[in-house]
């Protein structure tokens, strides 16, 4: 077994961009070497042992980078009474929201978006919810308002109310990268 894998590996090592080496390169690195030369059995072994860690770096750098770059998280402040949204780590944006008036306070949580409505009416509030972003199985959104006066307070029914203008950003947003790499966080 270890003899196909030493030779599917060998193969690979010749198989690299430009006829380059990276096994020799780790080798001629690793064991302080000019040029690349006929390496023993454990030299050999440890050059395996050097590409499976160099990889693992890699991978685990992309997997990190890959991951930062295209997350969304929103963290809804209830007592402040605000969304900060960071994209790929950094701080784009702070909104004004108006979470759920008492009686019917936002539930905190972690929450992953699940469903977008571009124009939606509720006939149970009867009113309009433009761009509205589905975070919680018990109803609970991200949506627009025309009520702005109202941002800054709690005047929901648990939903978080948005601008119009803002919460189309954050729509795009969630369509742009997606319900999986999208997360709201709603805390005390």
């Amino acid at each position: 077994m270890s003899r196909i894998i030493n030779s599917d590996l060998n193969a690979l090592d010749y198989q690299l961009c430009s006829g380059f080496k990276l096994f020799d390169l780790i080798g001629i690195v690793a064991l302080g070497r000019r040029e690349p030369v006929q390496l023993s059995l454990l030299e050999s072994r440890m050059r395996h042992h050097l590409y499976s860690v160099f990889l693992f770096i890699c991978g685990v750098t992309f997997v990190s980078a890959a991951a930062s770059a295209s997350t969304i998280r929103a963290t809804v402040d209830l007592s402040q009474q605000r969304m900060t949204v960071y994209v790929a780590g950094r701080k784009k944006y702070t909104w004004p929201v108006s979470t759920g008036k008492k009686g019917w306070r936002t539930k905190t949580g972690v929450y992953t978006p699940y469903a977008q409505r571009e124009n939606f009416y509720s006939t149970k509030w009867n009113m309009s919810l433009p761009y509205l972003t589905m975070i919680g199985y018990d109803g609970t959104a991200v949506d627009g308002t025309y009520q702005s006066s109202r941002l800054g307070r709690p005047a929901s029914h648990g939903c978080i109310r948005l601008s119009v203008s803002n919460a189309r950003r954050f729509y795009q947003l969630v369509q742009r990268f997606g319900f999986s790499e999208t997360q709201v966080i709603v805390t005390p």
